[in-house]
This record gives C-alpha cells, structure tokens and sequence, in this order.
C-alpha cells in the first residue's frame, strides 16, 4: 500500500544554480514502538518541507533495518549546509558519506522529500552487500527502486495540499 501525502512548494526562482548530490547511510537511534518512530519520522518530514523546499533541496529518506539512507539534490551550498546539521543530530548515529558529486538531473525532481520504510520488504540486500559497499550506479539504481517501488509519503513541490491513499 502506498501513501501520497501532497504538501510543498514550487522551487521558483533556484532554477540555473548548479546541482550537487549527496547520499550517505547512518544508524537510526529513534527508539521503536509507542509511536516514537512515527512521530520522530513525522517531525522529519515537516523539517524538510519547512527547510528543503524554500532552499530548492529534493530528496529521499529511506529507513532500511536500523539503518537511515538518505539522497540529498539541490544548490550544492545549501547541501553542504544541510548535511552538517544532519551529521549533528542525535535521530541517528555513526553518520558515513557514501556518494557526493555535482549532478545535471535529479533522481527526485518534484519531491521535496519520499520517505521509504523498507523495514517489511527490504531492498535487493543480501548479507554480503550492504549500502556502503555499492558502486555509485548501483547506489543510484537502489534509491531510484526505492522510489518507485515502497515509497510511503511523498512531499510533491507542486503547491497543491491534498492527501491520497491508494
């Protein structure tokens, strides 16, 4: 089942700055159950249509078995200024940059942010291939499937607000 939640705001006036990508793999220290996940995750998403979108970053937050995987799109300024307040916050631990390089397209051009809980049905992993020991085509193409396959929420910058589920 996938979940469409429609918030956001166009990206208007960012257009022509030049685009970096970003993605890196932490441990998730939000403790399970009594719905602390679910609201830390919550909080989360509204930071980043509060902070992302206005600054013209697009992404993917993907929750993989304890783990945090996250692609990061956007003026390469406001990148580098977003992932040092990441590395500081205490959601997660042990914080390893996995790819960081200057990009032409998006892998999430009208999303502020997709969040992916693959906890149920993990991505193509197996016990000798974990996230840190992908090639850059291979890191690409598993945050692309996640997309498109387990996507949970989706933070659209279209200025619409509306709630779907399917």
């Amino acid at each position: 089942m996938t979940r469409t939640l429609t918030l956001g705001r166009s990206r208007a006036g960012l257009q022509g700055e030049p685009l970096a990508r970003l993605v890196y793999l932490s441990v998730c220290a939000v403790p399970r159950g009594k719905g602390h996940f679910r609201a830390e995750i919550a909080d989360i998403i509204s930071a980043c249509e509060r902070n992302n979108t206005p600054a013209g970053i697009t992404g993917i937050l993907i929750h993989d078995r304890g783990r945090f995987i996250q692609l990061l799109e956007g003026p390469e300024e406001a990148i580098n200024r977003l992932f040092e307040r990441i590395r500081s916050d205490t959601r997660h631990t042990r914080v390893a940059l996995l790819l960081h390089e200057p990009c032409s397209r998006r892998v999430t051009p009208d999303w502020s942010m997709v969040f992916v809980n693959a906890g149920d049905a993990s991505l193509r992993d197996d016990e000798e291939c974990h996230w840190q020991g992908l090639d850059r085509e291979t890191l690409l193409a598993r945050v692309e499937q996640a997309r498109e396959e387990l996507s949970v929420i989706r933070l659209p910058l279209a200025g619409e607000q509306a709630m779907a589920s399917s």
